[in-house]
């Protein structure tokens, strides 16, 4: 997998970096490392991909902060930048995808070229999208996002990505629901998590789904779920169906993590928490991040992908409610 030396990189960094990661999440973090190497000795090296996944979200979460707390960063500067330069990609992508004569993973020159465009780049234009909107709302910047809003829209169409083309023409309902209504971010993760198990246990069982990629995935599920002991709860990778497709994806998170960490999956699904509990508490934008995230871990890899994890690491420290201080030290970031 490409994205796994990225990912490790990142785990040096912070590995040298130890003192500004609060110790629970040190604690977590080291306990799925743990149970991935022990996956490894069994063949599954994909749980190495799925464990670094997950803790690519709140390392970037944490250096975002410690890094802008230390430079005196001005938010409200930072968050212009943010739109402006998160802008220019997607802009420059549709530019690129118009000048080639259709939609391709071409960026500005033929011989580069965007991994996984069609499957996961859309998520950075649905993220500019729903900035976009949320400067609507605060009647901000209204020309300049209007235009993007259209632009990552079409540039969401031309990636194929039909769940988060989805998401991108639900946002404004989305947003306009979770600024209305006080959810808390609690709440939203444990509902959508709980539609996803329930959906997964219902699309196995029924299978009423026509589509090719649709009947392939929902047949992982059954075959899984119909394989599955008392067993594989605590030894997880030894499931027979597991060791048949060690080195590929049910395509659905939820089966995904489970099959490789069994009761230790709590771990991954904790430590996403921890950092998405506090930082999108009464934020709307980040409340319909986390909404799309999760729901969409029924049919795709989301909380534990690469690219995916380091966006949201992003996105949740920049724009969270709290104010970068200098008055916190490295230490004490974690509230």
């Amino acid at each position: 997998m490409p994205a796994i030396p990225i990912g490790l990189l990142f785990l040096l960094i912070f590995v040298f970096r130890i003192n500004i990661i609060p110790k629970k999440i040190l604690a977590f973090s080291f306990g799925i490392m743990f149970m991935a190497s022990l996956n490894i000795f069994d063949g599954g090296v994909r749980s190495a991909a799925l464990s670094i996944g997950s803790l690519i979200p709140v390392f970037t979460y944490y250096c975002i902060r410690l890094r802008a707390q230390q430079k005196s960063v001005n938010i409200d500067k930072l968050r212009v930048n943010v739109f402006l330069g998160l802008s220019a990609i997607v802009v420059v992508k549709l530019i690129s995808s118009l000048w080639y004569g259709n939609p391709s993973s071409i960026f500005i020159i033929e011989e580069i070229r965007i991994y996984n465009y069609y499957d996961y780049f859309s998520f950075l234009p649905l993220v500019v999208l729903l900035l976009a909107i949320d400067n609507l709302f605060k009647r901000e910047k209204i020309l300049i996002s209007c235009v993007i809003l259209i632009v990552a829209l079409i540039e969401i169409h031309f990636s194929t990505s039909r769940y988060f083309f989805a998401c991108a023409l639900a946002s404004p309902l989305v947003y306009t629901f979770f600024k209305l209504v006080p959810l808390s971010s609690l709440v939203i993760s444990g509902t959508s998590f709980t539609i996803v198990v329930s959906l997964t246990w219902i699309g196995a069982l029924h299978q009423w789904f026509e589509e090719s990629s649709m009947v392939t995935r929902t047949n992982h599920w059954k075959h899984y779920l119909e394989s599955i002991t008392i067993i594989d709860v605590f030894y997880p990778v030894g499931n027979d169906y597991r060791q048949s497709v060690l080195d590929g994806s049910f395509h659905n998170e939820f089966i995904d993590i489970f099959s490789f960490f069994g009761f230790g999956s709590f771990l991954i699904f904790w430590i996403w928490l921890y950092v998405v509990k506090d930082s999108s508490a009464k934020n709307p934008l980040l409340k319909t991040i986390l909404f799309f995230l999760v729901f969409g871990m029924l049919i795709q890899i989301n909380i534990t992908n690469f690219y995916v994890g380091m966006i949201v690491g992003s996105i949740f420290a920049i724009y969270e409610n709290r104010n970068f201080s200098m008055d916190q030290s490295p230490t004490h970031i974690d509230r």
